[in-house]
Order: C-alpha cells, then sequence, then structure tokens
C-alpha cells in the first residue's frame, strides 16, 4: 500500500498529516496549495518546495494555478485558508484527488472553497474517478456548489467527509448529473455513473442539497441533511427514464420546517429494482409523505421519528 494511502486514511479519523509525511510513491505527482501570506509560509516553502518531474514547482498560492498545472492521478492539497477562486474549478484530469487538509470529517470550517459570484459552480467535474474530500464548500450566491457531469458522461466520482454550505442563497450542494429540464435545468442532460456521496453535511441550500441524475450504483449514503424550508434534501430525478442502479442509503434528515422541509422528492416513477432507499432517518418532517414523496416498492425502513415510513 501506498503511503498516500496510508496519510488519508489517519487523515479521516482525526491524525494531522503534514506535508513532507506524504511521499507519492504510486507514480503521483503531489501539489501544495498554500496562501503566501502564511506566517509559517517561508519555513514551509524552504522545507517543502521542489521542482517535480514534469518540470512544474510542487507549491502555489491559488487552487486554480495548482490545477492548471496537474496531470490525470495527480494529487492536490489545499491548506487552511477561505479560498475564492476567479473562475469555477473545473476537473478534468483523469484520477485527480483534490483534499484539504481538514483534521477530521466534514466539520465546519477551512480550508474552504468560496464562490465567487460569477460562476455556475464552484467546482465541475468533467473526468472519470475523481475524488474530492476534507473541504468545507460555500456558496454565497444563486449556483451549485458542485456539478459532477457538465459536458459528457463521467464515471466515478467520489466526494467524501466535505462540509456544504448553501448560505441561505446557493441552489444546490451538488448536482449528480446535469438535465436540460427539472431540477438541474444546465442546458445539458448527462449522466454520471457510479457516482458516491458520503459521510457529508449539508445547509441551508434554497433548492435541494443534492440532484441526483445518475445510476450503474451512484449512492448518497451516510449524510446528514438539514433541509431549509420550501427546499428538498435529496431531490432524485431522472430526466423521465430511470437510471438504474441508484441508492440512498443511511442517512439523516431534519427539517425546518415540518410542513414545507422535503426529505426525498423523486420525480417520475423509477422502474421497479432501479432505485433503494433504506435505512434512512428522518426528523421533525410534518407528514410520511415529507419523508419520500413517493413511497413504492424501492422503499426499505425507513423512520421517521421512531416510526416505519410506510410502503404505499
Amino acid at each position: 500500500m501506498s503511503l498516500l494511502r496510508e496519510n488519508l486514511s489517519a487523515l479521516r479519523y482525526g491524525a494531522k498529516i503534514l506535508p513532507s509525511e506524504v511521499l507519492s510513491t504510486d507514480g503521483r505527482n503531489v501539489y501544495y496549495v498554500k496562501k503566501s501570506a502564511d506566517t509559517d509560509y517561508s519555513d514551509f516553502y524552504s522545507r517543502n518546495h521542489a521542482v517535480l518531474s514534469n518540470g512544474k514547482d510542487n507549491i502555489y498560492n491559488t487552487i486554480t494555478a495548482a490545477l492548471a498545472v496537474a496531470s490525470d492521478y495527480d494529487v492536490i492539497y489545499i491548506f487552511q485558508g477561505v479560498w475564492t477562486e476567479a473562475a469555477t474549478l473545473n476537473i478534468t484530469q483523469t484520477g485527480l484527488k483534490l483534499l484539504g487538509c481538514q483534521t477530521s470529517g466534514h466539520q465546519w470550517g477551512q480550508p474552504s472553497i468560496k464562490g465567487s459570484g460569477t460562476n455556475t459552480s464552484i467546482i465541475s467535474v468533467n473526468a472519470n474517478e475523481v475524488e474530492i474530500a476534507y473541504l468545507s464548500i460555500h456558496q454565497p450566491v444563486a449556483y451549485a456548489g458542485i456539478r459532477v457531469c457538465t459536458t459528457d458522461n463521467y464515471w466515478r466520482t467520489h466526494v467524501h467527509d466535505c462540509y456544504f454550505g448553501g448560505n441561505g442563497v446557493g441552489t444546490y450542494g451538488i448536482v449528480m448529473g446535469d438535465t436540460t429540464v427539472g431540477g438541474g435545468a444546465f442546458g445539458t442532460t448527462v449522466d454520471a455513473p457510479c457516482t458516491i456521496v458520503e459521510r457529508c453535511y449539508f445547509q441551508n441550500w434554497v433548492t435541494a442539497n443534492i440532484f441526483f441524475n445518475c445510476g450503474y450504483g451512484s449512492t448518497v449514503r451516510d449524510c446528514v441533511m438539514a433541509v431549509n424550508a420550501n427546499a428538498i434534501g435529496i431531490q432524485y430525478y431522472t430526466d423521465s427514464t430511470s437510471r438504474p442502479f441508484a441508492y440512498i442509503l443511511d442517512n439523516r434528515f431534519t427539517a425546518a420546517s415540518n410542513s414545507t422541509s422535503t426529505a426525498i422528492s423523486i420525480t417520475n416513477t423509477p422502474t421497479a429494482g432501479y432505485l433503494m432507499i433504506d435505512g434512512n432517518h428522518f426528523i421533525v418532517f410534518g407528514s410520511d409523505a415529507l419523508t419520500v414523496s413517493k413511497r413504492t416498492g424501492y422503499m426499505g425502513i425507513n423512520y421517521n421519528g421512531v416510526t416505519v415510513v410506510p410502503i404505499t
């Protein structure tokens, strides 16, 4: 096992990982993004700066600059700070890892990537096998946080251990597959097969925390979702046809309004066996219809408070 993977496991459980401890033993280039105004920047630079085998420096002062030089399967580590990039961070490198240096899970705080107010998302993913983790995503304007697949179908995006804050203005925390109609309405219809979103926290998104338009094992699991009034936790929308197979598992939803917050909204009628909703727990939702809008054969055991949500 590479030291890179060992350190990511340690980071997940709260250990502090220093850049010098992360070695690219599996052929990846590793880039660091750190603010030049940091008091320890000079010392950090002198201890860690290197010119990589591709001729590029390994330390940058913006995420945009690091992303511009990164290649397939490279790793970008983002250090503490609030990062407001001038344009959408469009990931087109296969297997790229964009990782924050937070010390635990989906906490609020730094490193944070904040929307600039001029882009339709903070991050867009247009490559296979991309991983985004250990970051706070803050959207202060009426756009999305992350859009997975905006130009074509891309596979196996993994988003985990992130905080998503919509600040009462942002539309969607994550869009998993764009559509031309309905929730996404971004001008194209694409699939985002095998997208996994797990161990993330969402709050204050005005339309939906997640827009879900993908299949082939795509899953949202073990997330905590605070659902705004007149908003949705997960908007499952499959542009009029089912996308096999999709899973919404073991999430926790709380409602800002017990009469207008909806935890899971189902648009159209999924083909039997193509969707599974199981193990979710809904708190303060005023009716079963506000937990899952359609409760047919794809429902397992889910709870509204302490009561099992009935299958209809």
